[in-house]
């Protein structure tokens, strides 16, 4: 049997969390993306935490989030950057939201 690729099991993970409906930040596109750039150009830890709190906020209510959910596995395997099950991801991989975001450069890193 042939092996189901990362990007088949991401887009079947995606297709059945807007199937269900359950995801908070569902119907929130925009919005998502406005906070996601905010934590992006942040130029401190700290900025990139309060740039990050209104989806954190959000993703601690939602069903589909936390580490093990099916928000955090479809990050994992599309190789995400942004925000996503109340964490910064950097090429799949969950971080800190006060650590760097997705820049490469820049003076500041928090630990993870």
């Amino acid at each position: 049997m042939r092996p189901i690729s990362r990007v088949f099991r991401a887009r079947q993970i995606t297709a059945d969390i807007a199937r269900d409906g359950a995801a908070a930040c569902d119907d929130r596109g925009p919005w998502w993306s406005t906070i996601e750039a905010a934590h992006a150009a942040a130029t401190s830890p700290e900025a990139a935490e309060q740039a990050a709190a209104p989806a954190v906020a959000l993703c601690s209510t939602c069903p589909e989030g936390g580490p093990d959910g099916r928000c955090a596995l479809r990050a994992s395997l599309d190789s995400y950057d942004g925000l996503a099950a109340g964490e910064a991801w950097v090429d799949g991989r969950p971080r800190s939201v006060a650590g760097r975001p997705r820049r490469r450069g820049g003076s500041w890193k928090r630990a993870s």
